[in-house]
């Protein structure tokens, strides 16, 4: 029970003082039983008044004396006095040692704070570990051992995923190039049919390359965390989707939305609702409704995004999510394009690096309802 209501500083600062009491307490005791019962000695009765910073005399004043006239006073003058001094070493000692734990545990705080920056997707923080040999440093230099090592594989998982993207992307757009050169070449015959198959293929290369880079770009570098009207960023992108939807027979609908100033990257957050509502528009039925709605309240916006769509289980919505996963249904959308699985995949990671809580659910008639709760701008922390 101590060990859940107190920290480790206040449990060590008990413990110790603790057995500080419990010592002074035994060597009051054990100075009493001394002075009571191993020495001889005989007291003359006499009055004596003690008065501090002068000299023992018998003058009486006006304050109250202590009179010494046997044993037994000297003995309960012994006790009160040496009572007072157990109280004041036991504050004194305790203060001490909560100094002491404090600064002997000051490196478990800064492994905290290292391990909460590394949670939020910052590697790079470490721990002082300046100090003598013991359990506590060696603790924080095998944690910055593990920070060091994690950050080393993140970083070259990371660039090989945006060298290898760009690597890709060259060849793929100059064959996509040569293809539509060749497809331009009307003595074809039945040729036609096979570079439009390839044409097709080059062109899914290509965006799961540009989706591979965005994830990439996605999770590299600090957050640019700055004021973004996000109602108005909602409007612009359902203002470049319109055409792409009306094409396909989707109709977007959007509940008219109040002011809501967020704190977000702004290349990210902008980046995040493109997927939403690409993935909402293609991932549907013909003809189909995208419906998009914004609620404001003193904390935090949600966003809400729901569409028409193919019947899903929740075991399959929780995996949408997941990269490279294509639920059965969802693999050729309405647009007439394969699904790369990495658009709802880059939502949850724009999502998750924000610390901002996501949700999505099957819903009964078909298609998804994805929730987004951001917090306003004046509640959040940086």
């Amino acid at each position: 029970m101590t060990s859940r209501r107190f920290s480790v500083k206040a449990r060590v600062t008990i413990v110790f003082g603790a057995l500080l009491t419990i010592s002074a307490a035994l060597l009051i005791v054990l100075v009493v039983v001394l002075m009571a019962y191993v020495p001889r000695y005989t007291l003359t009765p006499v009055d004596v008044t003690l008065v501090p910073g002068q000299a023992p005399s018998s003058a009486r004043s006006s304050s109250v004396p202590t009179t010494v006239s046997s044993p037994a006073d000297f003995l309960r003058l012994l006790a009160i006095l040496s009572s007072l001094a157990f109280l004041v070493v036991i504050v004194i000692g305790a203060l001490l040692m909560r100094v002491a734990v404090g600064r002997a545990l000051a490196p478990l705080a800064e492994i905290d704070a290292a391990a909460r920056s590394a949670v939020a997707g910052d590697l790079s923080s470490r721990v002082d570990v300046e100090g003598p040999p013991d359990e506590v440093t060696s603790l924080a230099r095998t944690f910055n051992g593990m920070l060091a090592r994690l950050q080393r594989s993140f970083d070259t998982q990371r660039q090989f995923a945006a060298n290898a993207s760009h690597e890709l992307q060259t060849p793929l757009a100059a064959s996509q190039a040569l293809i539509d050169v060749a497809l331009g070449d009307p003595n074809l015959g039945h040729m036609h049919d096979l570079l439009t198959d390839l044409r097709q293929l080059s062109t899914r290369s290509t965006r799961t390359v540009t989706a591979l880079l965005d994830l990439a770009a996605a999770e590299d570098g600090e957050l640019n965390r700055q004021t973004v009207a996000l109602d108005a960023v909602i409007q612009q992108v359902l203002s470049e989707q319109r055409p792409q939807a009306a094409v396909v027979d989707v109709e977007l609908r959007l509940t008219p939305t109040p002011p809501a100033p967020v704190k977000a990257d702004p290349v990210l957050l902008r980046l995040m609702l493109d997927n939403l509502v690409s993935n909402a528009i293609q991932h549907n039925t013909k003809p189909g409704t995208v419906d998009v709605s914004l609620t404001v309240d003193a904390e935090q916006a949600l966003f809400s995004i729901s569409n028409s769509g193919p019947a899903l289980s929740p075991e399959q919505a929780a995996q949408v999510t997941q990269p490279f996963y294509r639920v059965e249904g969802r693999t050729v959308s309405v647009t007439g394009r394969t699904g790369r699985g990495l658009g709802a995949a880059l939502v949850a990671h724009i999502a998750e690096r924000h610390s901002w809580p996501l949700g999505v659910t099957a819903r009964p008639a078909g298609g998804l309802l994805v929730t987004v709760q951001i917090p306003c701008s004046h509640m959040s922390h940086e």
